[in-house]
């Protein structure tokens, strides 16, 4: 990791204040005038986390500009990474591709003020975000499913029963789900697993 790439992280999970002007202090030193910004908008989106604090009393943005800019570009935003995020590109292609449209191109003002708060909408407030492209995804028919649920039966049924024990947090019933997973051989097997026991803890036809 760079000293520079280590830097911004400490500034994202230390910094104290209002998140706006943390957010102006980020858009000013890693994505206005940098080498490779993009590899900088993947590192703010994943380490987002709590920046500061979601207060009205930035001292960089009025109240009134950080309402109109998620009025008029949030929604439009929201979609645009959307449509982006379905071409599964690789995480470099992606985030170089966003850090273009949002910040480079015509689609959004180049106002600074506006900027800051669309770094801040992409980094805290698009659910989709962080980005990362998905590999061998298992598709499998409702009766491929049941078929291939019944060659791991006595896992599942010993998840069943962990899900009964009455466990009172999520790390409990893993700690405890995670050494019968262990007990399959293949990916397959312990994909499938987990789907099951994601559709028993939620009361709902595994698929």
């Amino acid at each position: 990791m760079k000293k520079a790439e280590e830097k911004l992280i400490r500034l994202l999970v230390n910094a104290k204040g209002n998140s706006t002007d943390i957010y102006y202090t980020v858009y000013e030193e890693y994505l206005k005038s940098c080498k490779e910004p993009w590899h900088n908008l993947q590192t703010i989106i994943e380490y987002a986390g709590d920046v500061g604090e979601d207060d009205n009393n930035s001292k960089r943005v009025k109240a009134e500009i950080k309402q109109e800019s998620i009025r008029n570009y949030g929604s439009f935003l929201r979609e645009m990474v959307r449509l982006f995020i379905r071409e599964n590109l690789t995480e470099e292609e992606f985030y170089k591709k966003l850090y273009n449209a949002v910040f480079v191109s015509e689609l959004f003002p180049q106002n600074s003020d506006v900027q800051v708060i669309l770094l801040q909408l992409l980094a805290k407030g698009i659910p989709d975000l962080p980005y990362f492209p998905l590999h061998d995804v298992l598709k499998m028919s409702d009766d491929d499913f049941r078929s291939e649920t019944k060659k791991i039966l006595p896992q599942i049924r010993k998840a069943m029963s962990i899900l009964c024990r009455g466990l009172e947090t999520n790390t409990e019933a893993i700690s405890q789900l995670w050494p019968v997973s262990k007990e399959l051989e293949t990916d397959k097997e312990k994909i499938i697993f987990f789907s099951a026991v994601v559709g028993l803890a939620f009361n709902n036809r595994p698929k």
